[in-house]
């Protein structure tokens, strides 16, 4: 294994994300909590895929952890507005349905492989 500074960053969100992760969805029992659940672990999941793209030698299995990884970084910033407004009482539907609607979108073009 051969540790890259990408590889590097994987795995300090892994060990810095991971235990917070486990925490919450331990103790974490109210909407607000569990919104912020979700995007903890959108995080992990690019840390994790940003570790294994960084570790690994072969380009094209580089490629679809990558790819991968990705469906995870498009729903950091959703996740993170959902669970703000939550804790704001500032919940608009609307622009719920709207942010939502547009990662599902990136989310599509990604898997089908339109996007990298």
């Amino acid at each position: 294994m051969h540790l890259t500074p990408f590889a590097l960053s994987g795995l300090l969100i892994i060990i810095t994300f991971l235990p917070l992760l486990i925490l919450l969805v331990i103790k974490g029992k109210t909407k607000v909590a569990r919104m912020f659940t979700l995007h903890i672990f959108a995080i992990l999941w690019w840390g994790i895929g940003s570790f294994l793209a960084g570790t690994i030698n072969h380009p094209q299995k580089v490629l679809i952890i990558l790819n991968t990884a990705v469906c995870g970084v498009i729903f950091i910033s959703v996740s993170l507005l959902h669970a703000v407004m939550i804790l704001t009482n500032k919940y608009s539907k609307a622009l719920i349905y709207f942010i939502y609607l547009q990662a599902f979108y990136f989310l599509a073009i990604t898997i089908k492989g339109e996007m990298l």
